[in-house]
């Protein structure tokens, strides 16, 4: 798994200490809760000034509910929250990478400006069959 620092190292190389426009978003992952991540959140907005929100949607048992359903339920939200920034940093632990792969697929006039996904099965996974 990627640590944390790694994450902090890119933000601040990335975007530098002055980061009123920047917002971060983050999706937890599956079975998870939102408050599960908020020492994520308490690190980052500490070490690098940028605001983090994460987002409080599908939690835990709800967490298994099929993606087709999540990413437009969830997109309304995460533009709310994008609106208020020049650029977005979307976070994905886990399933909420793919949530977050989803959402950008589907977000024509996004300003997601960096994407990181951890612990995500981006290329799918082995199954037997």
């Amino acid at each position: 798994m990627v640590s944390l620092s790694f994450v902090i190292a890119v933000l601040v190389v990335a975007y530098g200490v002055n980061t009123s426009k920047v917002g971060l978003i983050h999706m937890h992952g599956v079975t998870e809760g939102y408050f599960e991540h908020n020492n994520f959140k308490k690190f980052v907005e500490r070490n690098t000034g940028i605001p983090v929100h994460l987002l409080d949607a599908y939690n835990y048992a709800a967490s298994v509910t099929p993606m087709q359903y999540q990413v437009p339920d969830i997109l309304p939200r995460v533009k709310e929250i994008a609106a208020k920034y020049d650029k977005i940093i979307a976070v994905g632990y886990s399933q909420g990478g793919l949530i977050w792969r989803g959402m950008i697929e589907e977000w024509d006039d996004h300003n997601v400006e960096l994407f990181i996904s951890l612990a995500s099965p981006q290329h799918g996974v082995y199954a037997r069959h």
